[in-house]
């Protein structure tokens, strides 16, 4: 065994305190949905200033094939305590698929954030084709 001092940086920025810990292998840069596979979309929301949020519109990618269902149940927040979203509609406008989410509250703190169904039958199908990143906008 040995001995070493070594000094560290502590950071002045808030650390956001999340209450789920998962141990992913992948960062949510490069988690990636497998060919055909019905998924959820699970990010993360770090907002770079204090906004009031009365909606979040999330634009699906195109290249997924959405469920046939208006509402979401399986919608949540994580930050200090799982929130579940009970306002996750889908909606298709102009051709984009929709899901848009009223925060109950919202606290501009740090959020994991869920998008999905309780029933894996109304999850959201990957594209059938490898080997590219699809881009979500909210």
């Amino acid at each position: 065994m040995s001995e070493t001092t070594q000094t560290i940086q502590i950071s002045q920025h808030q650390v956001p305190i999340i209450s789920d810990i998962t141990f992913d292998e992948d960062s949510f840069a490069y988690r990636v949905a497998r060919v055909n596979n019905k998924e959820v979309f699970y990010m993360l929301l770090k907002p770079r200033q204090n906004v009031e949020i009365a909606q979040m519109v999330f634009s699906i990618p195109i290249e997924f094939e959405y469920p046939g269902v208006f509402e979401h149940d399986n919608c949540f927040m994580i930050g200090r305590e799982r929130e579940d979203q009970t306002h996750c509609k889908q909606s298709r406008e102009n051709g984009v698929t929709l899901i848009k989410v009223v925060p109950d509250n919202y606290n501009n703190e740090v959020k994991i954030i869920q998008l999905g169904s309780a029933d894996t039958a109304n999850w959201f199908t990957a594209p059938s084709l490898p080997g590219n990143f699809y881009n979500m906008t909210v």
